[in-house]
């Protein structure tokens, strides 16, 4: 999950206080602190240690130390962009978030095309006095900013920012922003009209929902999976284990409905360890509504609900050890 804070612009070092209360709203973000403060910014990031974990060490710079990055999410694809950079930059971590400092520094705004994942970071460029912004294709990475006097706030979550008592906004998906001006737009989807032959649309498909799975559990760390044993989790789960020899399925739900049964059965056919998360209609109180929405950030009835449920999921991920985890659904 990580999370990301930082503050910029000029005397951004006069914002010491306020740059520790952003950090200390995104704690449960990432297991470990790691920051960096100059005259012109505030920088850190709450890293959990997925990707070259001890030595992707948080803001990262570049060989001439003039540029850093804050990074949260991941890009599939780094190690194919890396050996496009390798030539031309010296590489000290095993890291995606390096990769994505020296396309940055190779190709401008136009790295954003080479990264296919789901990421936002924050690249300072100190001696240009500089700073640039970007979300994912599609905005499953979070990023918010404030505008103030001078200077912007930019975090993870809408409450590292909220003592501001300014206007928050998003980083819209698909764009990057630099210090001055509006946000810009990289990506566009677009609708394109095939005339499939059937045969052809579903190779196509097991192709593009295969590959899909194999690049989210290239890792060395165990794998959690999110399993209700719908249709959805089950192609994710009988996939993930082609791919990764150490995965457990993670299920919540009641006992004796139809999907829970189904996929103690499946876990049980394919020697799939299972954790079971009983869930009766009494077991949900008002407290867990109030603290799924403060940590979730979300306001409509049918995502808080799906918070609720899966901030205890989730507080079992952790109680096993899993800090790499897939939601069960295409």
């Amino acid at each position: 999950m990580c999370g990301i804070a930082v503050i910029f612009g000029e005397q951004a070092i006069q914002k010491e206080s306020s740059f520790i209360q952003m950090m200390n709203a995104i704690a449960l973000r990432g297991e470990v602190r790691e920051t960096y403060s100059s005259e012109i910014a505030l920088a850190g990031t709450q890293r959990l240690k997925i990707i070259d974990r001890e030595g992707a060490i948080q803001p990262i710079f570049n060989q001439t130390g003039d540029k850093f990055i804050v990074f949260n999410g991941e890009i599939f694809n780094f190690d194919e962009i890396k050996s496009k950079l390798a030539n031309k930059y010296q590489f000290k971590t095993e890291s995606d978030t390096e990769t994505v400092l020296h396309a940055f520094e190779e190709y401008g705004e136009e790295c954003l095309q080479l990264f296919e994942g789901q990421f936002a970071f924050v690249i300072v460029s100190i001696k240009e006095n500089r700073i640039f912004l970007a979300r994912d294709r599609f905005g499953i990475v979070p990023l918010y900013y404030v505008e103030d006097d001078g200077l912007i706030y930019i975090a993870s979550e809408l409450k590292a920012l909220t003592f501001l008592n300014q206007k928050i906004q998003a980083l819209p998906p698909g764009h990057w922003k630099s210090e001055t001006g509006k946000p810009r737009r990289y990506f566009t989807p677009q609708y394109i009209n095939h005339n499939w032959k059937l045969e052809d649309f579903l190779a196509q498909l097991r192709e593009t929902t295969v590959n899909a799975i194999k690049k989210r559990v290239n890792t060395d760390l165990p794998i959690g999976i999110i399993y209700s044993g719908g249709l959805d989790s089950s192609i994710v789960l009988s996939q993930a284990i082609k791919f990764h020899p150490n995965i457990t399925a993670f299920t919540i739900g009641t006992n004796h409905s139809e999907d829970f049964e189904i996929s103690q059965r499946f876990c049980q056919e394919k020697a799939i360890k299972q954790v079971v998360i009983p869930l009766g209609k009494n077991d949900i109180k008002l407290a867990d509504v109030k603290t799924a929405i403060a940590i979730s950030e979300l306001t409509e009835y049918g995502d808080i609900i799906n918070a609720v449920i899966t901030t205890e999921l989730y507080r079992e991920i952790h109680a096993a050890g899993h800090q790499s985890c897939i939601r069960g659904r295409l």
